[in-house]
């Protein structure tokens, strides 16, 4: 008996040891928004990216302070401890994220924009409500808002799975096999 506590002891002590937290990535997608010029439903109107982060509490949800990377069709943005760093833009703010693992529901509030003497541009996008993509140049200036709607679709790659704590059942499954043991031997 005192052989087989101390297997599960190890056993335990190196699950936790490995559990380390690593860095994952994941794409989403939404697809199907409303227009808002038009009033229109667009089926296909699909926009998307991906965010990297590591789940360092371990509670299941990648809060902003957990993620390295974040992108929204094509404007990436590193995330640094205290700001965001923007590819190809002046500014960019991730202003608010999370992504419940189990779950798989995303949330986030994103703004970027560019501004120098000839033009401006800046997106807005506020996830389950509204994307707004603003261009103004010498001569024109252009307002694309889209809304999302209940038949907005979303996907998420890798798919959510909840999943229980591997140790516990590592170490359930090992006393279960020390159980069955002791019986055959009595």
């Amino acid at each position: 008996m005192k052989k087989l506590l101390g297997v599960l002891a190890l056993c335990g002590a190196a699950g936790m040891a490995s559990a380390a937290p690593a860095e994952s990535f994941w794409t989403y997608r939404y697809t199907g928004f409303l227009n808002a010029d038009t009033q229109q439903f667009d089926a296909g109107a699909t926009w998307g990216g991906y965010f990297r982060g590591t789940d360092r509490n371990a509670d299941g949800i990648i809060q902003k302070a957990e993620l390295s990377e974040f992108r929204w069709n094509y404007t990436t943005a590193e995330i640094w401890s205290d700001r965001e760093y923007c590819y190809m833009y002046n500014g960019c703010y991730l202003d608010q994220f999370s992504y419940d693992t189990r779950s798989g529901k995303l949330n986030f509030d994103f703004d970027a924009y560019i501004v120098d003497e000839h033009y401006s541009s800046s997106i807005d996008v506020v996830a389950g409500q509204a994307y707004q993509s603003k261009y103004s140049g010498s001569s024109s200036r252009e307002i694309d808002t889209w809304h999302w709607t209940a038949q907005t679709r979303f996907e998420i790659t890798p798919a959510p799975v909840p999943e229980p704590a591997t140790v516990w059942m590592l170490g359930a499954g090992l006393g279960a096999l020390g159980l069955a043991a002791r019986r055959r031997r009595s």
